[in-house]
């Protein structure tokens, strides 16, 4: 491996809920840490929110598409070398 140079795994957590859209859209206009928190998951989380579909006999609930991808790693700072005076 390179000196100054991270490598991550990209971790996904989905999951599908029901809702109204009232409440799809208060969650929409969350901030991520509130929605994290709303939603239980990780601090490492970027959460994604995807209205899929409409429920069937004229149900108010709509699925939605929860996604948590984990936030890539920074690069380490690469160390700077320096020559030792004499």
């Amino acid at each position: 491996m390179e000196r100054g140079v991270v490598k991550a795994a990209v971790t996904v957590l989905a999951l599908l809920l029901n809702m109204s859209a009232s409440e799809f859209a208060a969650l929409q206009r969350l901030p991520a840490q509130a929605r994290r928190e709303r939603l239980g998951m990780p601090a490492t989380c970027r959460p994604g929110l995807t209205a899929i579909k409409g429920n069937p006999a004229g149900s108010a609930q709509i699925t939605v598409l929860v996604t948590c991808k984990a936030r890539r790693a920074e690069p380490a700072p690469r160390p700077t070398e320096s020559t030792p005076s004499r």
